[in-house]
């Protein structure tokens, strides 16, 4: 039985001078619960561009909840 995850899209101007790969390993470290994590790590602009393509992106824009840190 599958359990249940957690879908985060984390947007930050931090990101813009972060590999990719490092993004997720810098966000993955913090996490601190046994729900799966799957995470969208974008800069601003990248999350602009990708809310307006259809997938998961386009979802959370719609859809989400927003919490700011």
């Amino acid at each position: 039985m599958r359990t249940s995850d957690v879908d985060l899209v984390v947007i930050s101007p931090d990101f813009a001078s972060m590999p990719f790969l490092r993004r997720i390993r810098e966000v993955v470290a913090l996490w601190e619960s046994d729900l799966d994590l799957e995470v969208l790590l974008y800069t601003p602009e990248e999350f602009e561009r990708k809310k307006e393509e259809i997938g998961i992106v386009a979802v959370a824009a719609r859809e989400g909840v927003e919490i700011e840190l």
